[in-house]
């Protein structure tokens, strides 16, 4: 008799007989005390531990690709934007109430990921930014020279600007956008504002709306390989955005930014792979700069707060290090000790490898799918290890923390 025949026969129902000592796992039995009766390897399940097949697997079904952990160093691999804060590729959120600063803090992150410079502390990925300005013209782009004047700089075609009409809910225009941004190389896109790209088209109380609009912003994303970064108003619980749940629960950042007594502050309210709650303090200076007819127009840009001393070691946290920092610092380790066992030391001021140094010794210890890739995961590695206190990067020299 058959499998579907006993079920017939039964009613529906099959009464297996009761599992054999033999068949269960030793690790189940009340008198399994470790070292005694441990197992070296996993054993396999039998049919009957696994469970009953009640259906037919349809003859048209194909196996889907699987991983093992030991094959995860072939897929592609967490990368920061904003170290801990922004992920590459990835698509957030900033919100804010009217005059919160929300703008200007993002051109300021702009400004950043231009020069490579450090946010708020966070190293940065340096790379081109797509500005798309969808209100406030005339105001951002002020901003924005008053931001190069007060730096001493100038964006060039690093910062790229798109103003006129934009709608996050149209495929078409997600498409152009993306073309517009591959054929800049660009990194970064925010998109100012979210009400702004959707005016008349979606409903942002609507969850179904506010997912439609996400999923083609992480169309977008993974178009361009490029972060979105979407500029949001803040609800009337000015801690939430505006409107719709699904603008926090399904994105991979969200930074709220507030403003009080003239004082601004940003937390990342979410970080999906980074830490949740941090934080910053900024004041908005006022900068001049003229109009196109000459006249001084006052303007403004961010100052950070609390930034901490780069010549301070950072507190060393109880933190799992990925298998490429792991070997990075290991790297690093055997080559400042090898260098302290030379017979002719290096003077005081030398103490410490350079950056270029550094790589040597560790591109062929980190894992990559691409070698061209080795002296970026390199890159990467050091600088969570020095953000997380376990070596120091001081006057161009990384050394071990004390």
């Amino acid at each position: 008799m058959n499998f579907d025949t006993q079920i017939t026969a039964r009613g529906g129902e099959e009464q297996l007989p009761p599992a054999k000592s033999a068949d269960l796992d030793v690790g189940c039995r009340p008198d399994n005390v470790l070292g005694t009766e441990a197992q070296p390897a996993i054993r396999q399940l039998s049919a009957k531990q696994i469970g009953r097949r009640n259906l037919p697997v349809p003859p048209h079904a194909k196996r889907r690709r699987t991983y093992t952990t030991n094959q995860f160093h072939t897929l592609p691999q967490l990368e920061w934007l904003v170290a801990d804060l922004i992920p590459k590729a990835g698509v957030g959120i900033v919100y804010g109430a009217s005059g919160s600063g929300k703008s200007t803090l993002c051109l300021d992150l702009a400004r950043s990921v231009c020069t490579g410079e450090s946010w708020a502390g966070h190293a940065v990925h340096q790379g081109n930014v797509l500005y798309c300005c969808l209100e406030g013209g005339p105001g951002m782009r002020q901003r924005a020279v008053a931001t190069e004047r007060h730096f001493g700089f100038n964006f060039g075609d690093r910062l790229q600007w798109l103003f006129g009409d934009l709608s996050l809910a149209s495929e078409d225009d997600i498409n152009d956008l993306a073309a517009t941004a591959i054929a800049g190389n660009i990194a970064l896109i925010v998109i100012d504002t979210l009400s702004a790209s959707i005016r008349g088209v979606l409903d942002e109380s609507s969850n179904p709306h506010m997912s439609r609009m996400l999923q083609l912003a992480y169309r977008l994303a993974e178009m361009t390989g490029a972060t979105v970064l979407i500029v949001h108003h803040a609800g009337h619980r000015s801690d939430h955005e505006r409107r719709a749940s699904t603008l926090r629960n399904d994105v991979d950042t969200s930074i709220s930014v507030s403003m009080s007594s003239g004082r601004g502050t940003w937390k990342a309210v979410k970080s999906k792979d980074g830490p949740t709650g941090l934080s910053g303090r900024f004041d908005l200076l006022p900068a001049f700069t003229s109009s196109a007819d000459g006249e001084w127009v006052r303007s403004m840009f961010v100052q950070h707060l609390d930034m901490p001393d780069a010549s301070e070691p950072a507190p060393v946290a109880p933190r799992n290090l990925t298998e490429n920092q792991a070997a990075v610092l290991a790297a690093v380790k055997a080559k400042l000790i090898a260098r302290n066992l030379q017979e002719t030391h290096c003077a005081a001021e030398d103490d410490g490898l350079r950056l270029d140094e550094a790589i040597a010794a560790c591109i062929d210890k980190v894992k990559v799918r691409d070698p061209k890739h080795g002296s970026t995961r390199v890159r990467e590695a050091l600088d969570a290890l020095v953000r997380h206190g376990y070596l120091v990067h001081s006057d161009g020299l990384f050394n071990l923390s004390q």
